[in-house]
């Protein structure tokens, strides 16, 4: 995990089960912690919180990485069901290995995604991959890398 440094945020919040925050940059950044499983109800505390960060009528760029041994529940949901598509421009899903990518292409295949979502090893990839997104859409920024 890149270290969440709240020198980078605009808004930070550290709940129990993740990490969300508004950097800078206007990057959503999500961190599901150590041994938390992802469920239904994390999926709206999530969808909540980064309600919260928003502070413009545009879409944000979301990096979306998760701890060591994140599971994920039966109970999850299509993005498609919740209102992710009218916020999220785009997702970069961080995987830290091969079992971490083939869990996130059986979600994103099993559970239909309503925006973008790509997967990098390296969180500056990730940055650069949400910066072209938003260059793409005119989305103005000040970058942070």
């Amino acid at each position: 995990m890149k270290v969440m440094e709240k020198v980078d945020y605009i808004e930070f919040y550290d709940l129990e089960d993740f990490s969300i925050g508004l950097r800078k940059d206007n990057i959503v950044h999500t961190y599901i912690k150590s041994g938390r499983e992802v469920n239904n109800k994390t999926q709206q505390e999530i969808l909540h919180y980064f309600l919260k960060l928003k502070k413009e009528d545009i879409k944000y760029p979301e990096i979306l990485e998760g701890g060591e041994f994140v599971s994920i529940s039966s109970d999850i949901v299509s993005h498609t069901t919740l209102g992710y598509k009218d916020h999220v421009l785009c997702v970069a899903f961080l995987t830290k290995n091969i079992a971490d990518r083939i869990m996130a292409k059986y979600y994103t295949k099993k559970y239909k995604t309503s925006s973008e979502f790509v997967f990098f090893t390296d969180f500056e990839e990730a940055v650069k991959f949400c910066y072209q997104k938003m260059d793409e859409q005119g989305i103005k920024y000040t970058p942070l890398i």
